[in-house]
């Protein structure tokens, strides 16, 4: 399997390593249970994130110094994580990807 970076994770697969970092099942047809509409209305919204938010005291804000994108940050300690994303919820998803299994994942 090779090593994808958690910056280049997105849509369904993003949604994937989401589920498995908040121990959530996904079914071997690669479909997440969770999805109730189909899996263009995934339940990993603002409905799912915003309580991971609150507990996990994740930071965002938009930046367009150089690139408009979204920032999500988390500080624990002398470590900060950050991550970027198209849209706030994106930069988000990949904040707790890459918090749980780092700059990549197999």
């Amino acid at each position: 399997m090779t090593a994808i970076k958690v910056d280049d994770l997105e849509g369904i697969e993003l949604d994937y390593w989401v589920a498995k970092a908040e121990g959530l099942f996904w079914n071997n047809n690669h479909t997440f249970e969770l999805y109730k509409n189909g899996p263009d209305k995934p339940v990993i919204d603002w409905n799912f994130i915003g309580p991971i938010i609150e507990r996990d005291k994740i930071i965002t804000h938009y930046s367009d110094l150089t690139d408009e994108h979204w920032i999500s940050s988390y500080i624990a300690g002398d470590s900060e994580i950050i991550c970027k994303g198209e849209s706030c919820i994106q930069a988000i998803k990949r904040l707790i990807v890459k918090r749980k299994y780092g700059e990549t994942v197999e």
